[in-house]
């Protein structure tokens, strides 16, 4: 976040007005958001803000794609699903974060809201859910998949509609054939 001069300056003023104790506070507050502002300042190169600004909208992407997936008109649910899949592949390939395995890295934190989604306590998603049974051919998808279930049933009794919902989704998600299965689940 870039600090604006305008709200140091009305934090400061803020802290020369204010009483003993909360001067105190708002000092600290302000030598800390101080600090942070010039460092930042001087330490971010333009790469860096750029970087971090499409990180930013990358994540505002996450979230309209999800909520297009619950509010929207079906086609739109359905083309919601398809693009939050393709992004997460896309995530998979391109790993924005560096990591201590260089190896494959699958995008279980965009699974788990996808997840959550298709299986709403509010409404029937019977059709995204078949959507996802043509997406989800690929076998760490599957796994994924098959892992992540059990974290997202509920602890109390849930609605109909969760439990319709769950089991459409656990009859549509595939079993891995016979040889892949050994070695799937372990």
């Amino acid at each position: 976040m870039i600090l604006q001069p305008q709200r140091i300056k009305l934090l400061l003023h803020f802290v020369l007005f204010a009483k003993d104790f909360y001067k105190t506070i708002c000092l600290r507050i302000y030598i800390l958001i101080l600090y942070n502002y010039i460092i930042y300042e001087i330490e971010s190169s333009p790469e860096s803000r750029y970087t971090t600004w499409l990180r930013n909208c990358y994540e505002e992407v996450w979230k309209k794609v999800l909520i297009s997936m619950e509010k929207s008109r079906l086609a739109i649910q359905l083309q919601a699903l398809t693009t939050a899949m393709k992004l997460m592949a896309e995530e998979g390939k391109a790993v924005m974060e560096p990591r201590d395995n260089p190896g494959y890295h699958f995008p279980l934190h965009r699974l788990k809201p996808i997840l959550m989604t298709l299986l709403s306590p509010e409404k029937d998603n019977t059709n995204l859910i078949s959507r996802l049974q043509e997406i989800t051919s690929c076998p760490d998808v599957l796994y994924y998949t098959w892992r992540c279930l059990p974290s997202l049933t509920p602890k109390r009794q849930p609605k109909e509609v969760y439990i319709k919902n769950l089991l459409e989704l656990i009859d549509k998600i595939p079993l891995p054939k016979e040889e892949e299965g050994k070695s799937f689940f372990l």
